[in-house]
């Protein structure tokens, strides 16, 4: 058995275990180069009654569940729906689940009251959410409880914590709110092994949402760093974690060292590098009754780009960026007002600043996309830096063929989008749809998140993943007039449900 690289392991729901894992799944689609696993790359401890849904991509070293077993794996392994072909770059067949329906997988893999009973054989094969809730009463009556109802009360916690206050490591939390962190990039609770989290939190049931937390600079990159000991129960989380730069990464933990955690769910997207699992890193402890639904899936660096105004046309097609040349008499556009969202950035790129009188776009953003059903909101993070010369507004258009080919319709009435088939030259693949808007941007200056409007009948997108393209119209920073010259780069759109 070959490991192609061993700085790189990557399972969906954990990267190695070597403690107890019970009645957890994940729903993700888990993507990466090499060492890749639906579940656990790697399992010396046990796990029992947990499943992969989803598939899982690579080119060596993959496996639909687990990709070395060398501990116990019980009723446990990667859903396989009968009629379906095997994937034959799996190493793990003999743990396929072949089923005709989800009753089939209850009982083949007797699945008990952590799960919810499913309403038809085609009803959704969840956890029992509510009768999962873990309780501390008897730690209640020991410990004084520190109540989080705020951003600001959460955020502080995690400081102390890395501060080396060793009360705050050990406490017991509860969240009596929702919150919403818009955004903000997140400070694990238990920074290192050194000031680790050694105490409980009780999510209450509640939620934390949008917030991201990036690997640079950490060993442990998580909504908890480092777990030593510590209880963690009854908590949901939706965020974005880019692992790039730590040592060990996970959603929820990146090391859960002898702690437990149990009925905790996250929906987001985990960019994985080195050991990195989409809930838990590593786990040396327990966990119970939890799930990660969203996706898995390699770094990908943003879209950097320089365009100068006389930029050769067929490379650009050549790597999926487009320029439109349009010339008017006399420009018909109001002048922009600049994206109230838009903030000063630091150049990541090159410095170098324009030759005086140059005319050029360059640009940085996210290739994928990832976007929250509910509330329509995903990062986007477009830079428009200071090599740049224009301004810009940003808009995100996706084709008629696109919408029919993920939802089956186009979002027009009956007789307006037949009026428009019957207009010369009406191509689906080339009729666009704008979804969202930015305002001006100026140069050195970016926007990190995008909310998407809904269809003309009101519908907005469901989940499922969508091809669009970013216009970037240019716009002359001083007259504020539109520039003739614009670009088009190619993005995919993901739009994830919440538990």
């Amino acid at each position: 058995m070959k490991i192609a690289s061993y700085s790189n392991r990557t399972g969906g729901f954990v990267s190695s275990n070597i403690g107890i894992i019970q009645d957890c799944y994940t729903d993700a689609k888990v993507k990466h180069s090499c060492n890749v696993s639906g579940f656990a790359f790697e399992n010396t401890g046990e796990i029992e009654h947990s499943i992969a849904k989803s598939r899982t991509y690579g080119k060596e070293n993959v496996a639909g569940f687990c990709f070395r077993n060398k501990g116990s794996i019980k009723e446990s392994g990667w859903l396989l729906k009968e009629g379906e072909s095997r994937t034959p770059s799996y190493s793990d067949a003999a743990l396929a689940v072949e089923y005709k329906n989800v009753l089939d997988v209850v009982a083949k893999l007797k699945l008990g009251n952590a799960w919810k009973t499913p309403g038809s054989e085609s009803g959704p094969l969840e956890l029992n959410e509510g009768g999962n809730m873990y309780s501390f009463a008897e730690e209640a009556k020991e410990n004084s409880i520190v109540k989080i109802g705020n951003a600001a009360e959460l955020a502080a916690v995690a400081e102390r914590i890395a501060n080396g206050d060793t009360d705050a490591a050990k406490a017991y939390y509860l969240l009596t709110a929702d919150i919403n962190l818009h955004g903000q990039k997140w400070l694990p609770i238990g920074l290192t092994d050194t000031t680790p989290f050694t105490g409980i939190f009780d999510g209450g049931g509640h939620r934390i949402i949008n917030f991201r937390i990036q690997g640079k600079g950490l060993d442990f990159a998580g909504f908890f760093g480092y777990v030593k000991g510590g209880r963690i129960a009854n908590l949901r989380l939706d965020c974005v974690v880019n692992a790039a730069g730590a040592n060990i990464a996970g959603a929820l933990c990146a090391v859960n060292d002898r702690g437990v955690i149990i009925n905790c769910g996250i929906v987001g997207k985990v960019s994985a590098e080195k050991t990195c699992g989409g809930f838990v890193g590593k786990n040396a402890g327990v966990i119970a009754k939890c799930f990660f639904a969203g996706a898995v899936s390699r770094p990908i660096a943003p879209i950097v780009f320089f365009l100068p105004f006389t930029a050769a046309l067929v490379l650009l097609l050549s790597i999926g960026i487009g320029i439109a040349v349009s010339r008017f008499a006399a420009p018909p556009w109001s002048p922009e007002l600049i994206d109230p969202n838009a903030r000063p950035q630091v150049d990541s790129g090159p410095s170098t600043p324009p030759p005086a009188g140059s005319n050029r776009i360059s640009f940085e953003m996210n290739q994928e996309v990832y976007v929250h059903s509910v509330t329509q909101v995903g990062q986007i993070d477009y830079v428009n830096p200071n090599r740049s010369t224009q301004d810009v507004v940003i808009r995100v258009l996706v084709s008629d063929a696109e919408l029919l080919r993920v939802i089956g319709k186009t979002g027009r009435s009956a007789a307006e989008q037949a009026a428009l088939e019957a207009e010369e030259g009406y191509d689906a693949d080339t009729s666009y749809q704008e979804l969202y808007r930015s305002g001006r941007i100026p140069v050195g200056y970016g926007i990190e998140d995008m909310k998407l409007s809904a269809l003309p009948d009101g519908t907005t997108l469901p989940a499922g993943d969508y091809e669009m393209i970013v216009a970037i119209d240019a716009y002359d920073p001083e007259t504020h007039e539109k520039a003739v010259v614009n670009a088009q780069a190619p993005i995919t759109v993901h739009i994830v449900d919440p538990e």
